[in-house]
């Protein structure tokens, strides 16, 4: 069976986020940054559930995609 093997990886993405100096001063700190990064976050394609990265050797081995991380966290400089 031929199947569609398109598809559309988000596989990084990072969003930081740095309080302005005053907002810092306040707070008795020097500086602080804000970040959330996620990887694998989807993969858009007609075979749910599979990896179509994987080579395709006219053999289903059943990989599936790789799992979703979320990573959250606060940087601060005294």
């Amino acid at each position: 069976w031929l199947t569609n093997a398109t598809f559309l990886n988000i596989r990084n993405i990072t969003v930081t986020y740095t309080l302005p100096k005053e907002v810092a001063g306040r707070l008795k700190i020097s500086a602080a940054r804000l970040f959330i990064s996620g990887e694998n976050l989807k993969m858009f394609s007609k075979r749910d559930g599979m990896n179509v990265e994987e080579s395709f050797t006219g053999v289903t081995s059943n990989e599936f995609i790789p799992a979703r991380t979320i990573t959250a966290g606060i940087n601060i400089t005294l």
